[in-house]
């Protein structure tokens, strides 16, 4: 049995502290929230996982899991905010790769109710087993 929770957090945990390593003052956040309330701030949520079923044997138990993280990166500098974020994003994406994550997507996202925010926002996707190891995912 995967506990997939405890994976999560151990992917956290490897990118937070890679990105305070270099932003000491970075707001780190494990939940999904709409804006927050310091800057600049980076939020990596598991957003979608599932049994790799390609990868199930007889015994019924789900020794694979691909997974999807998602991850948000605010800056609200007033000059700088996009080269701030996309510090940020580089450092976990940095990581990310190093440990057999897949980038799916990143882009910039709008934010029409505050103008004054640049974020990007970036998906991740692996294969993880109950030994917590990470494999790459086409």
């Amino acid at each position: 049995m995967i506990d997939i929770f405890a994976i999560e957090q151990e992917i956290q945990t490897m990118t937070f502290t890679a990105v305070r390593a270099v932003y000491t003052d970075c707001t780190i956040t494990n939940a999904t929230i709409a804006a927050p309330s310091k800057f600049p701030c980076l939020g990596v949520v598991l957003s979608d996982n599932g049994t790799t079923q390609s990868m199930r044997d007889s015994s019924g138990e789900d020794n694979f899991h691909d997974i999807t993280l998602r991850v948000d990166v605010w800056s609200n500098q007033v000059n700088g905010k996009q080269a701030e974020a996309e510090g940020i994003m580089n450092i976990v994406r940095g990581a990310l790769l190093s440990h057999n994550f897949r980038q799916v997507s990143c882009r910039p996202t709008s934010d029409i109710n505050n103008a004054t925010v640049y974020r990007i926002t970036a998906e991740f996707t692996a294969t993880v087993d109950s030994n917590k190891n990470i494999y790459f995912r086409k």
